[in-house]
């Protein structure tokens, strides 16, 4: 009888505990490599030196989550859009300037890099569980 009992209170807490993780709000409420619908803010073009990084806005059930993503220079052709669908994914490499070429540098988490033309270093987020990450359109 003690067994049952102790099974049925163990069954009760994981059961509780499962509800409890189901509800917790994740960081990131953008979802990633699914397509989505966009509106775009507008686009940064000086601040990185391969990359052009774009604000945008995510409808999520009535909810407006704004968001940023970075696309490089020699592949940009958002100039003339506002809306489209596209699917975002996690940073895994960034391309820094050397020599006035892009080279790619593996970047697990983030990188920290001098903004062009000043002395001031900026963090970009690529870890979409901490808050205000920053994406690209998938490949």
């Amino acid at each position: 009888m003690m067994n049952k009992l102790f099974k049925i209170v163990i069954m009760l807490l994981l059961s509780g505990y499962t509800s409890f993780a189901q509800g917790i709000v994740s960081l990131n409420p953008i979802p990633l490599n699914k397509e989505i619908r966009i509106e775009l803010l507008g686009a940064d073009t000086e601040l990185l030196q391969c990359y052009n990084l774009y604000g945008f806005v995510y409808d999520s059930d009535g909810k407006e989550i704004q968001g940023e993503f970075i696309v490089p220079k020699d592949a940009d052709s958002l100039a003339d859009v506002i809306h489209f669908k596209t699917k975002l994914c996690r940073v895994k490499e960034f391309a820094i300037s050397v020599n006035g070429d892009c080279k790619n540098i593996s970047t697990p988490n983030g990188i920290q890099i001098r903004q062009k033309g000043s002395s001031e270093m900026l963090y970009l987020n690529f870890d979409p569980d901490l808050p205000e990450p920053v994406f690209m359109p998938c490949k």
